[in-house]
């Protein structure tokens, strides 16, 4: 038997974010329906949709799809506000990601649906959450871990920081963190028999996912940058590698003997001294046998 087995939850998330959310939660065994407009002509901002043959395969890779009933309903209509509410009543949770504001608008919102069911866990996924100067802002995932100083930590030290995907704010921010307010709420349902409210905001959960770089600034005062600490490869014995067939390989010998081992494969054995040390948290070294080291794999990893 699955964990969520006999939980039963409204996916109104519209964006893959929140599909994303709901489909770790039908992994888990619980009962998603997806909630839609009767008749959508697009994707919400992302172009108009596939049609015949290309949307047959759209609709079955789509994973985030995966484990859910699709329902189309007009909640802008009173007939079906009022199918939803008798949803309601039968179900466990609800996920929506409309922009703050919109479900109160279509009477659809928490306060609403709990007066009908006080034991709804209901998960609302927004940029910036349902109060603040920013909830009325429009964004993405880029917007997000660039507010939230995630963004200015990813690349090498030169040049403009590396975009990675959309994986930050939308997938672990949003996503995942929704999940986990999610299961969280259900245990304390089970404890006091009611449901709550769980405000999840792509650039808190963004905010989140770097403090353990955030530590060091309130431990020394030091302001992590891009490309000058260990996890962000400024020193060789955990990077990127181009090869001869002009793919690449990743090295990570944080441990001590894995360095070892490399450095005895290679036949350099005075390169062991070199290696992490608590100051590789916080700044690159100005050493330049650093730079003799970078050199030599650089260059060894080519040959093969």
């Amino acid at each position: 038997m699955l964990a969520l087995e006999g939980t039963k939850i409204l996916d109104l998330s519209g964006l893959v974010p929140g599909a994303f959310c709901t489909m770790v939660l039908g992994d888990l065994g619980a009962e998603v329906l997806k909630i839609e407009p009767p008749t959508p002509g697009k994707f919400r901002g992302a172009g108009p949709l596939p049609k015949g043959e290309e949307w047959r395969k759209e609709a079955a890779y789509f994973a985030p799809n995966r484990n859910k009933r699709s329902l189309g309903l007009n909640l802008r209509s009173e007939a079906g506000r009022q199918i939803f509410y008798r949803l309601v009543w039968g179900a466990d949770v609800i996920v929506e990601g409309y922009r703050p504001g919109v479900a109160k608008r279509l009477g659809i919102d928490y306060d609403a649906v709990n007066k009908l069911n006080p034991k709804i866990v209901y998960c609302s996924l927004s940029g910036y959450g349902q109060d603040g100067p920013y909830r009325d802002l429009p964004g993405h995932d880029i917007n997000y871990i660039s507010m939230a100083g995630v963004l200015s930590l990813i690349g090498p030290s030169e040049g403009s920081p590396a975009i990675p995907l959309n994986l930050v704010a939308d997938f672990a921010g949003a996503s995942l963190y929704g999940v986990i307010g999610i299961l969280a709420a259900l245990i304390a349902r089970n404890k006091t028999g009611r449901g709550q409210y769980v405000d999840i905001a792509y650039l808190d959960g963004a905010i989140s996912l770097i403090t353990w770089f955030t530590t060091r600034y309130f431990q020394n005062g030091i302001i992590p940058k891009r490309g000058e600490t260990w996890p962000q490869g400024a020193y060789p014995y955990y990077g990127v590698y181009e090869t001869k067939d002009s793919k690449y390989i990743t090295i990570g010998c944080l441990e001590v003997h894995f360095w070892e081992n490399l450095c005895h494969l290679l036949g350099k054995e005075d390169y062991i001294p070199y290696h992490v040390t608590f100051d590789h948290f916080l700044y690159k070294s100005g050493d330049k046998k650093w730079d003799e080291i970078f050199s030599f794999l650089k260059q060894t990893f080519l040959t093969k």
